[in-house]
């Protein structure tokens, strides 16, 4: 099960790396141009390479939409679970070295998987830079079509189109798992059946 839990997240870390190179790739042959040289043309076949780009990761959100979503899932369960746990006594100590190792090893593959994900539309958007910085003049029809795609439209991977992996997102999830960590935290306390006894007894030493 562990193997099988670490291999889905690494296949999806060298997937979401091969597509953000692509990217990059096109992204370094239109930073290498110089804006004089750049023709009606020339803009017309950087578009369909990009168009060309996007269709071939619509292709690969497909094929992985579910596979993401569940490792997504499954990462942020165990992470919450496991910091709940957090504060448990383990019984000795290979039980503590095992629960910091797993604890560690989770949340650090689980951001590399979500950096490399959100790679991808990062990347995208990079040749927005570019165009923002032509001319009014040198302003042609594809250059507007590409500079309007390149604004518009989310190009990133998918959780079965739930949610978009983006940098945004992934902030998001890091502010929204310590906020239901400190839920389940206070929940956990409560939900003791020695709290009680113990805030009474508090209560009576200070009486």
């Amino acid at each position: 099960m562990a193997i099988v839990w670490n291999y889905s997240d690494i296949f999806i870390i060298t997937v979401a790396i091969a597509l953000s190179t692509r990217f990059k790739q096109l992204n370094n042959r239109i930073y290498s141009l110089n804006e004089m040289s750049i023709d009606y043309i020339l803009w017309s076949e950087l578009r369909q390479h990009y168009v060309l780009l996007c269709e071939l990761l619509e292709i690969i959100d497909n094929k992985l939409a579910s596979l993401i979503l569940l490792s997504c899932a499954n990462n942020l369960y165990f992470i919450c679970y496991q910091l709940v746990n957090i504060f448990e006594e383990l019984p000795d100590l290979l039980n503590y070295i095992y629960f910091w190792y797993s604890l560690i090893l989770l949340i650090g593959r689980t951001i590399v998987m979500f950096l490399c994900i959100s790679e991808i539309n990062d990347a995208s958007k990079k040749p927005l830079d570019m165009v923002r910085q032509i001319r009014s003049r040198m302003w042609c029809t594809e250059l507007e079509r590409f500079s309007d795609q390149l604004t518009n439209e989310t190009i990133a991977l998918s959780g079965m189109n739930f949610f978009f992996i983006t940098r945004k997102l992934v902030l998001s999830m890091i502010g929204t798992i310590i906020t239901y960590e400190l839920v389940l935290l206070q929940f956990d306390s409560q939900l003791d059946p020695d709290a009680d006894k113990k805030e009474l007894k508090e209560f009576c030493n200070l009486k």
